[in-house]
């Protein structure tokens, strides 16, 4: 089974109308919107101009960009890792040890981008003085 017929069911994203309402009782709807096992993804708000939460709008002449927006969102809500996770089971030494070494990960990746930073505004420096001092 290809991971986006595993994923069909996770993406979609309901919005409440008054059939759908009438047909499930509101307690089960908080519940439904309580279970976030995503990360909510980074586009300016969940109503973005491209569709709503992890849904997007397809236009027949531009399915292919549809598309890649709907990549966008699997990949920033971590649906492929998330997915991946729940196939197997994870011991709770193992989960530990996961978390750890993604928190050393970011940890170090966090460092890493300082000193790029860094390394970034040394050499506009450079380049500003000697573009200053080109005269001397």
């Amino acid at each position: 089974m290809s991971l986006l017929a595993r994923l069909s069911g996770t993406i979609r994203h309901f919005t409440p109308t008054p059939t759908f309402l009438s047909v499930f009782p509101t307690t089960l709807l908080a519940t439904l919107s309580q279970q976030r096992f995503y990360r909510r993804h980074t586009y300016e708000t969940l109503s973005h101009p491209h569709g709503t939460g992890r849904s997007v709008q397809t236009t027949g002449d531009r399915a292919t960009q549809a598309y890649f927006r709907l990549r966008d969102v699997v990949q920033e809500s971590k649906l492929r890792e998330i997915v991946r996770a729940q196939d197997r089971f994870e011991r709770s030494t193992d989960k530990r040890r996961r978390k750890r070494k993604e928190k050393e990960w970011k940890a170090y990746m966090r460092v890493v981008k300082k000193r790029v930073a860094v390394a970034f505004d040394l050499k506009n420096r450079t380049t500003t003085a000697k573009r200053l001092y080109d005269d001397i």
